[in-house]
């Protein structure tokens, strides 16, 4: 008990080390917390491993913040150039297309290698660059290659590699809000640059045993996979990604794994080591008698190929969570000396955050841990053990489900309840998949009765998914979670002890964590617009009541409403669309409606007659008008609506897109997806403060009308030379291309930025 304590308070140290400096909170809070743990410390020596782990979380954060003097991410910055003309690159690959550092010929090792259907994508440790006037500069950090060269797929990990020509600049952020932020995914791993190459070049026999080592075993496995799923792709798919496991998750799988709630049965992690480990003692069953003369024998073979294992699946972070709580165990049983399940997911968990301070903000980090926690503390509470297996099986998979849902609902806004039924079918099911699928590694004939399991689990999951009754959608705030999770460490763990000043310091932690929240703790934001960077013609506009005013393109068949759109509602906390307008017109303008209303209430729907004029009208068409008479309001050019407090007229119908003019205040804002002789007419010797524009004509007398245009801020897709007329603005021209654009109106007149960027305040 005594080691749990320690192994307590130092996690709990360390967290907070790391979360503070990692949020840049000011110095003299930082000070005035580790004087206050100081001041603990001396009335129980236990409150000094609180004490110095706080420290040792800010100094590892501190060192992985920052940049060495030979780091390629400083040495980018100070020597910006564009790729020259007469660079070596081969005709077809000279221009390089987008602004970032160019040099003559870079050096470095292929850290790891992510083959897609047409592209392949590296991680590169640089160690040398040759700049543009031949200077031969030393260099240290990583990098990520792209290349769409399918050759380039042969290179392996391991591998010296230069790169001619090469081309860095910084990872792009996300380009529209709440959406997979994988700029931050990469800086997390030390990566902050991506580039291109004209010519990529190895030396024979150059490489890292290790890294090579691992990724021949897994190719060779995958090989194997291969020859006996040629003609069951899908089958092929998930008995890869079960067991060698996958950078990306095949979409059919990810939907029907999240909408089952089986999603986490397809992500290796430490579920599936536990089965692999069992598997190793189904293989070691011929071998008793030695095992019995020699107890160390097995523990120290399981040991070493679990290691082995966590390299052929490229050293995930559930994989190696589960290698290192199963090494504390084994190391334990070696040396004769018994490891508490809970005291080796925290001494795993020290040790993860130690060597990369990030791990803190993966989801999978904390979605890992904190469910088998759940699971042995859930256990322990209520004597799972004891219980028969079918018991003990509905109650771990409920303790699982229970101790992460507030981390899904916060990561990804959404939970499926039916997960807790039927994850009682999947678990064993995904525990006889990895078995088999092990043995057939050994036993190639195995591979046959293993496609009809797996295409039975296929279906399964498919069919549930289907049938999955209904979700939770919604954001949760960070206090939320520290309460939630608060509570649970006072019920099932902090009772049980009975030192009282553990759990005066446990409760003293989360004080000051509720204290440290209260200022993330960000209230549903209103009065701001969104002018979104999609294929077609965007906005949002997020009003009072946590309502919302959409400007989306008629019948999306694209997935961006749900993946890019739906995120930012929940993250919004926005229930109800007060107004649905139209951008575009098509013969089926109901594929929008069906969408959005997955995600919110529609109000209304603001249509322009033209709507009814197509060649066509399908039945979506009638059946919505005929059920939902009430839903629909038809805008004639000219017509104004207030919605939510937002003015909105309609200029017209130009080319099959739709043209608005936002009032918000003495705030005008031009919002239009064509502008032709029909639309610019209407607006000439007009003044707006922002005008986003995605198309315009080129005629004479539209060139004419948008000549007498007068604006502050102009919002394009890209600079396009078609927009070589437009008037130029008075302040400043934003470009979808990178990133949405954000309107907030909480300060008069207004502010205006990209997104990701400090707001720009209105001279």
């Amino acid at each position: 008990m005594w080691h749990r304590n320690k192994l307590l308070l130092s996690l709990a140290g360390l967290s907070l080390g790391i979360s503070l400096l990692s949020n840049n909170y000011p110095f003299f809070v930082l000070i005035s917390i580790f004087l206050f743990f100081l001041l603990l410390s001396l009335v129980n020596k236990r409150i000094w491993f609180l004490t110095v782990f706080f420290v040792i979380g800010m100094y590892s954060s501190y060192l992985q913040m920052q940049v060495s003097p030979h780091d390629i991410t400083r040495i980018s910055s100070l020597s910006q150039s564009s790729p020259p003309s007469h660079s070596s690159c081969s005709p077809q690959r000279r221009e390089i297309k987008g602004k970032g550092t160019f040099f003559r010929q870079a050096e470095g090792t292929i850290l790891s290698s992510t083959p897609d259907t047409f592209s392949t994508t590296y991680v590169i440790r640089i160690n040398s660059v040759l700049t543009e006037d031949g200077k031969e500069i030393k260099a240290s950090g990583k990098i990520l290659l792209k290349t769409n060269r399918l050759q380039s797929s042969l290179f392996i990990p391991g591998q010296h590699l230069t790169m001619q020509g090469l081309t860095l600049k910084q990872i792009p952020p996300p380009k529209n809000p709440y959406t997979f932020d994988y700029r931050s995914f990469m800086q997390r791993r030390g990566v902050y640059l991506e580039g291109k190459s004209c010519g990529l070049l190895t030396k024979p026999g150059s490489s890292y045993s290790i890294f090579s080592f691992f990724y021949r075993t897994r190719q060779v496995l995958r090989g194997k996979i291969h020859n006996h799923f040629t003609y069951f792709p899908e089958e092929k798919e998930l008995i890869e990604t079960i067991t060698l496991g996958k950078e990306k998750i095949p979409d059919f799988l990810r939907e029907a794994g999240i909408r089952s709630g089986t999603y986490h049965l397809l992500v290796i992690s430490g579920l599936h080591i536990a089965f692999i480990l069992l598997f190793l003692k189904i293989l070691f069953i011929p071998f008793a008698r030695l095992n019995n003369s020699h107890p160390k024998f097995f523990p120290l073979f399981s040991l070493l190929f679990m290691w082995f294992y966590a390299g052929v699946t490229g050293f995930k972070i559930p994989v190696v969570r589960a290698v290192l709580m199963l090494s504390f165990f084994n190391a334990g049983e070696i040396l004769e000396r018994d490891i508490d399940g809970i005291d080796s997911i925290m001494a795993a968990a020290i040790l993860m955050l130690v060597l990369n301070p990030y791990n803190l903000f993966d989801a999978s980090f904390q979605l890992s841990f904190i469910a088998t926690a759940g699971i042995i503390l859930f256990c322990r509470r209520f004597g799972l053990l004891k219980k028969n297996y079918l018991q003990g099986l509905v109650l771990s998979s409920l303790a699982a489900q229970l101790a992460v849902f507030p981390i899904l609902l916060y990561h990804f806004g959404v939970f499926y309840p039916a997960g807790l039924l039927t994850n009682l079918v999947f678990l064993p099911f995904t525990g006889l998949l990895v078995i088999v699928s092990m043995l057939s590694f050994l036993l190639p004939f195995i591979f046959e009765p293993l496609r009809y399991l797996l295409t039975i689990f296929l279906c399964g999951i498919t069919l549930s998914s289907q049938l999955t009754p209904f979700s939770i959608n919604c954001s949760v705030s960070l206090w939320l979670i520290l309460s939630y999770y608060g509570i649970s460490f006072l019920v099932f763990y902090a009772p049980r002890q009975k030192s009282t000043t553990v759990f005066l310091a446990s409760a003293t932690s989360l004080s000051l964590l509720f204290v440290i929240a209260l200022p993330l703790i960000k209230a549903p934001s209103s009065d701001h617009l969104y002018f979104l960077a999609f294929s077609r013609p965007s906005a949002l506009f997020i009003g009072e009541n946590n309502q919302n005013v959409a400007f989306l393109a008629d019948h999306y068949k694209r997935s961006e409403i749900k993946n890019n759109l739906s995120p930012l509602l929940q993250k919004e906390r926005i229930k109800t669309t007060a107004g649905l307008f139209y951008t575009t017109l098509s013969y089926n303008h109901t594929g929008t409606l069906k969408a959005l209303q997955k995600t919110t209430e529609i109000q209304k729907v603001y249509e322009h007659p033209g709507d009814r004029d197509t060649f066509s009208f399908p039945y979506d068409n009638i059946y919505f008008y005929r059920s939902f008479p009430g839903l629909f309001q038809f805008i004639p050019d000219k017509g104004e609506v207030a919605v939510n407090g937002l003015s909105v007229e309609v200029l017209g119908e130009e080319k099959g897109m739709l043209s608005y003019i936002l009032k918000k205040g003495k705030v005008s804002i031009l919002f239009a997806p064509y502008l032709g002789e029909k639309v610019s007419a209407k607006i000439r010797d007009r003044r707006f403060s922002v005008a986003c524009i995605h198309n315009i004509g080129t005629t004479v007398r539209t060139r004419k009308n948008l000549s007498t245009l007068d604006y502050l801020y102009l919002i394009l897709p890209q600079g396009y030379k078609k927009f070589a007329n437009l008037p130029h603005p008075r302040i400043k021209t934003f470009y979808l291309k990178d990133g949405a654009v954000k309107m907030d109106f909480s300060l008069s007149p207004f502010l205006i930025s990209h997104f990701y960027e400090l707001a720009c305040p209105l001279p």
